[in-house]
């Protein structure tokens, strides 16, 4: 009785080391995950628009960042931060509407890309994928034409004659867990079907200005 009752105890010990450590794995993937979790891409601190026409009404739209005609280059830069304590890799889900500059071998020069207003940069030049180091920014080039599939309820909006695009799809992977995410521009870029020199097109302005 002596021995079964040590062979006893010597199992359950082992029983409860195994469930101890069990537990403890679970809360550290838990932790690991929380952790994750907490870092992302966020807006950075400089935008910037090309020929589109800008929200110049009297009464602006907080809502409204650009509208260009249909017969317009589309190119708009927003930079993007990572403020995580460690590097982010983020990838376009929609990399034909939004691409990545490359990071500037000097942090200081985070804030540097090429004038929207002389058009899209080549397709060299940008990637679809990059890694942030941390406490950086990257410029986001958005450049189009989209259309209604690219604007769809988790991206923007069709109306009438112009599709808007306000949220920029993207897988963010940090500490080697990947999730997707939709980064919100903050302001709603448009695209209209209607030429620059067109009443209609001044038409479509003035109504997005209230007038």
């Amino acid at each position: 009785m002596l021995r079964g009752d040590v062979s006893t105890r010597r199992v359950r010990r082992s029983t409860v080391a195994v469930v101890g450590a069990a537990v403890l794995a679970a809360a550290a993937l838990g932790g690991w995950w929380g952790l994750s979790a907490s870092a992302g891409v966020e807006l950075g601190s400089v935008s910037s628009t090309g020929a589109g026409f800008t929200d110049e009404c009297t009464y602006p739209d907080e809502g409204l960042w650009a509208l260009f005609a249909a017969d317009q280059d589309v190119a708009v830069v927003q930079t993007v931060r990572n403020d995580a304590r460690w590097p982010i890799t983020v990838t376009s889900l929609l990399p034909d509407v939004f691409r990545f500059g490359a990071v500037a071998a000097d942090p200081r020069d985070d804030y540097g890309f090429r004038d929207p207003a002389d058009g899209p940069p080549p397709e060299a030049d940008t990637t679809a994928e990059v890694e942030i180091p941390p406490g950086r920014e990257v410029a986001m080039w958005v450049v189009g034409p989209w259309g209604p599939m690219d604007a769809d309820m988790r991206y923007g909006a069709a109306v009438s004659s112009r599709t808007g695009i306000e949220h920029a799809p993207l897988r963010v992977r940090s500490l080697g867990i990947a999730r997707e995410s939709n980064l919100q521009l903050g302001h709603m870029l448009w695209i209209s079907d209607l030429d620059l020199g067109s009443d209609q097109f001044r038409a479509e302005v003035a109504e997005l200005c209230g007038d």
